[in-house]
């Protein structure tokens, strides 16, 4: 895990940085760790000029096997902000040059995660506002043919870890296969794509983010 001198060292020495965030060098900053995960570690600082707070991401891996992880995920995040659902981008560096990997400088927004008893209606807003933004044809995103069949095979691939367990519970083993034999009756019932939108296939309650407003 990278600490908070790491980071001050990597936005003290990088112009680029600084001039996209709009200050300069030998400015004070105040650095916190927020939260690491199994792809990413996150970081907290003011701007030191505004005061703002961003988020500072280092990317640690990728799940869907990329070089440029960090690089999609804020090609993403630009194409879906005009949906008011997602962090603005303020600064990409790709080039790996921070120990190995990949860096992103987005805004910080205050939130918790999805409560599922009571939040359930928010997020059916908050996905309905990302799925209707309009994809350009130069997306730059991965565009299965079939983005069902595709889903279904990475469902397939993760559970297949768990069926290999020892310990793995057979009741539950019943019900997920079950699960994947309705999933492929209703893909051949299934219409073709006949136009692209932007989906996230990560629903679990941490990757969103409900405020006091309910937003």
């Amino acid at each position: 895990m990278f600490d908070p001198v790491d980071i001050a060292t990597y936005i003290k020495g990088n112009l680029d940085l600084q001039a996209a965030l709009g200050f300069t060098d030998g400015v004070s900053l105040e650095i916190k760790q927020l939260a690491r995960g199994e792809y990413n570690q996150n970081l907290v600082f003011n701007h030191p000029v505004t005061g703002q707070p961003l988020l500072f991401r280092i990317n640690l891996g990728s799940q869907l096997h990329l070089t440029d992880q960090i690089s999609y995920e804020a090609r993403a995040l630009c194409l879906l902000e005009s949906s008011g659902r997602v962090p603005r981008v303020l600064y990409v560096d790709d080039s790996k040059q921070f120990h190995g990997h990949g860096i992103l400088i987005e805004e910080f927004l205050l939130g918790r995660p999805l409560d599922y008893e009571r939040d359930l209606a928010v997020a059916a807003e908050i996905l309905a506002d990302i799925h209707s933004v309009s994809v350009p044809e130069d997306h730059g995103l991965i565009a299965p043919k079939s983005p069902y069949i595709e889903i279904l095979r990475e469902c397939e691939a993760m559970f297949d870890v768990y069926l290999q367990w020892q310990d793995a519970d057979k009741e539950a083993l019943l019900q997920i296969e079950y699960f994947f034999a309705q999933a492929r009756l209703a893909i051949k019932k299934s219409s073709a794509c006949r136009q692209r939108h932007i989906v996230n296939t990560e629903l679990n309650s941490r990757n969103f983010l409900i405020n006091d407003g309910g937003h």
